[in-house]
């Protein structure tokens, strides 16, 4: 496990990086590119995700505690199994989040919070 914890990754190309069980608490993200990155099991506690693009990224089992969204697009996440308190979601994009295991049949939802309770 990574622990990349008060990283600086703003506006960083991390398209389909692979970053599953990393430590990323109070990262910084701004306008980074996460466009399918595997971010299962991570921490993003406090993390700043402002204006990233996190489209088709998966999140499963992710920690979201104060994480912000703020501007970000995380439309076609998979977010099964997240644990999201406190986001702070201010014009972000959220649509077709997945809610369900990848070998399960697809099923969406278009809000991140209502999503850990479906």
């Amino acid at each position: 496990m990574a622990n990349l914890s008060g990283a600086k990754l703003s506006e960083a190309n991390l398209v389909r990086a692979d970053l599953r069980a990393a430590d990323l608490t109070s990262a910084n993200f701004r306008r980074a590119n996460l466009t399918g990155a595997d971010l299962g099991g991570v921490k993003l506690s406090s993390a700043d995700l402002t204006g990233a693009d996190l489209s088709g990224a998966s999140l499963q089992g992710a920690q979201l505690i104060e994480t912000d969204f703020t501007g970000a697009n995380v439309t076609g996440c998979r977010i099964y199994g997240v644990s999201a308190w406190g986001l702070k979601l201010e014009g972000d994009k959220q649509q077709n989040l997945v809610i369900t295991p990848s070998q399960e049949p697809k099923i969406t939802v278009d809000n991140i919070e209502v999503a850990q309770f479906i």
